[in-house]
């Protein structure tokens, strides 16, 4: 991962990390800069992994799972698929024209009731 800085200058990203994985990150935060948590004199604790995984295991909500038996189901041929459009494209031609035969009729004229003081 090769990025080019505002300055021109070349950073690989990827060689950064190799290089300063093991070094603390910058703040308190206690971890280095691969996201392990680190404690007195640099030790790592807990690994991001085990981080991670334990941050899955008490957030339920956090991890989604989908199967995949279903999905055959959903899956159309390229046939069913024309079928699907022609049908979408009948749908709308049948609404242009109850559309365009409702505005060719004019609105009926409003009734006016004659009196006799008029």
């Amino acid at each position: 991962m090769k990025f080019r800085s505002m300055r021109g200058r070349e950073i690989d990203l990827a060689a950064a990390m190799i290089k300063y994985g093991e070094k603390p990150a910058v703040g308190n935060a206690s971890m280095n800069a691969r996201g392990d948590i680190i404690g007195g004199g640099g030790k790592v604790i807990k690994n991001h992994d085990d981080v991670i995984m334990e941050y899955n295991r008490d957030n339920p909500k956090s991890v989604r799972q989908a199967g995949l038996k279903d999905i055959a189901a959903q899956v159309m041929t390229p046939t069913e698929a024309a079928k699907a459009v022609a049908q979408q494209k009948a749908i709308l031609a049948g609404l242009a024209k109850t559309a365009a035969e409702a505005e060719a009729v004019p609105p009926p004229a409003p009734k006016r009731k004659m009196t006799d003081t008029e």
